[in-house]
């Protein structure tokens, strides 16, 4: 008996081995599938939350994005966000069913009908996203006197410059390049810039215009 057991478990072995002797590669045929079914592809939104960048340093960070974004997939119906306050807002709208889900209509609202399913966890969580959205709006509407003032600090120090300065003390790009008495704010270069062309290509710089025009344009 032992014996027939052992030639049987000789024979499956032999042939579990038959096959990786031959190896079998299979590649997909991209044109084929994009000629098929790329219209049927659903598009795909991913997203990247940090908080702490002493617990989740910013290299782990930027390899995730890398690693998502290098994904074999139309780069039409592929796109990847990234949120370094832990997505409070996205996270907070998720839990509690939010509607509407822009924050000044939302928090417009005198009454809703509670849809989600941790009523217990909905005022504190109101409260606290609701003090972050207002700090936020205070500083989106500081900007423009603190630009201003944080601007007239560093030409003051360069005598002969007219320049707009950001925070980290670095002359932005583009901005009041032609010094003049009539030069008034919004006229200065159109800044645009591919972050990731299409193919390899990486393209980007600064054309001249007058207003601002700023605008990113990322191609995943």
């Amino acid at each position: 008996m032992s014996m027939a057991g052992d030639v049987w478990f000789g024979f499956s072995w032999v042939l579990n081995q038959l096959p990786k002797l031959s190896p079998i590669k299979r590649f997909p045929d991209l044109a084929a599938l994009a000629d098929r079914h790329s219209d049927e592809l659903p598009g795909v939104d991913v997203f990247v939350t940090t908080v702490d960048p002493v617990d989740e340093p910013i290299l782990y960070t930027v390899n995730t994005i890398l690693s998502i974004l290098a994904a074999d997939y139309p780069v039409d119906r592929y796109a990847c966000y990234l949120s370094d306050d832990g997505g409070t807002l996205v996270h907070y709208e998720a839990m509690h069913c939010v509607e509407p889900r822009a924050p000044e209509s939302y928090f417009a609202m005198k009454t809703q009908a509670y849809r989600g399913g941790v009523a217990g966890e909905l005022m504190s969580d109101r409260r606290r996203v609701r003090r972050e959205y207002e700090e936020f709006k205070v500083r989106i509407d500081s900007l423009f006197s603190t630009i201003r003032k944080r601007s007239d600090a560093y030409n003051a120090k360069h005598a002969g410059e007219n320049a707009t300065w950001m925070a980290d003390g670095t002359h932005w790009a583009g901005a009041w390049f032609e010094p003049a008495e009539n030069h008034r704010r919004g006229q200065h270069q159109t800044l645009w810039e591919d972050d990731m062309g299409h193919r390899g290509e990486r393209t980007g710089g600064i054309r001249g215009g007058r207003g601002v025009g700023q605008a990113a344009s990322t191609r995943r």
